[in-house]
């Protein structure tokens, strides 16, 4: 019996070494672009869970060494603490992400004070609180102040409408068109040229900027705005609300790789397939036409939080072959855990409908 109990604790330390081994590559080589739901982890927080990790798996192996406590109570503590024993962490983060946003709807003012002093990557002018008379200027004056300061570029964004919508939708009380305009101002204003010359890894397809590439205080915000946008997506499904004209998708696809896809017209599976298609269709259209006009894909603020949302759910949802694809069981679970925390009322139905009554 001690020798199986041994083989138990040998087992367990392989758990033990996994963890310090992913601990050791998030210090010192960091994956980029993270799958499942460490997409939505900022870095320091993916190194805090695997170093817990690592530290709860060390102290059951050595407790059991050390002690006379049956090796075999290993059993029940490796996979209790391998799916749940830190997981729990990242589920208050992404709780946590949306209390800013919910400060502000309650009006406190905070959010737009942070927006306006953490977003360094570019000027970002409120407006004006008190109207002042016009001065009289030279000419030559105005000429010369254009040249040194350019007005700033607010894009009409495709997308605004729609997040406008969640904006408002999400809000404690009625949003005024002050407050909106801010928010546009904000999300749809186009990055400075020198951000706009960087390509990186993937760009002319959508992918989003590498961390690297943007202030860890931008990345943090930007985490309210994929929390509000999924969840308005999730909610699209109930009533089955696109984003723009089916059309679309079957002149993209043609009807056959259409109707091979869309096995089926109703249902909240159609309802998803149908919704991110349309989803798809637009900011693709999007992006295209900022390549074309500004050689960069993603070019404000708002086309960062959409590929960011867009990137989760497809690797939740639509994998596509190549790195993005995680695997059955890894997506399985990613659905699970991004259904949980934005659309709990859709997880057991649509995940059903997805994988048959088995899972």
């Amino acid at each position: 019996m001690e020798v199986v109990e041994w083989i138990v604790w040998g087992l367990a330390c392989v758990f033990v070494l996994w963890g310090f081994v992913t601990f050791l590559m998030e210090v010192f080589k960091p994956e980029p672009f993270p799958q499942g739901p460490e997409a939505c982890y900022p870095l320091a927080l993916r190194r805090l869970l695997s170093g817990l990790y690592t530290l709860g798996m060390a102290t059951g192996v050595i407790v059991t060494a050390l002690s006379d406590i049956s090796k075999f109570h290993l059993l029940w503590f490796v996979p209790l603490f391998h799916f749940f024993g830190t997981q729990w962490i990242g589920w208050i983060y992404l709780w946590f992400c949306n209390r800013p946003i919910r400060r502000y709807y309650q009006g406190t003012g905070t959010l737009m004070g942070e927006f306006l002093a953490q977003r360094k990557f570019r000027e970002v002018s409120s407006l004006p609180k008190e109207a002042k008379k016009p001065e009289k200027k030279d000419t030559k004056d105005k000429e010369s102040e254009t040249k040194e300061t350019p007005e700033k570029v607010v894009l009409d964004h495709p997308f605004w409408d729609d997040y406008a919508e969640v904006l408002k939708s999400a809000a404690v009380k009625e949003m005024d068109s002050d407050s909106l305009e801010k928010f546009r101002q904000l999300n749809c204003s186009l990055l400075p040229s020198q951000l706009l010359k960087v390509h990186w890894p993937g760009w002319e397809l959508g992918i989003p900027r590498p961390p690297k590439l943007i202030p860890k205080e931008a990345l943090s915000l930007w985490n309210v705005d994929i929390a509000l946008f999924l969840r308005d997506f999730f909610k699209r499904l109930e009533v089955c609300k696109l984003y723009c004209d089916f059309s679309t998708v079957v002149e993209r696809f043609g009807e056959e790789l259409v109707e091979k896809r869309f096995r089926t017209k109703t249902g909240l599976h159609y309802n998803l397939e149908a919704v991110y298609w349309t989803f798809n269709r637009k900011f693709n259209n999007w992006i295209h036409q900022n390549i074309k006009r500004y050689d960069c894909s993603l070019v404000c603020e708002l086309d960062e939080i959409l590929a960011r949302a867009d990137s989760q759910l497809r690797t939740a949802f639509f994998p596509t072959p190549g790195p993005l694809d995680i695997g059955l069981r890894k997506r399985k679970k990613f659905q699970k855990q991004m259904l949980s925390v934005f659309a709990p009322d859709l997880e057991k139905p649509l995940i059903e409908q997805i994988w048959g009554a088995k899972l």
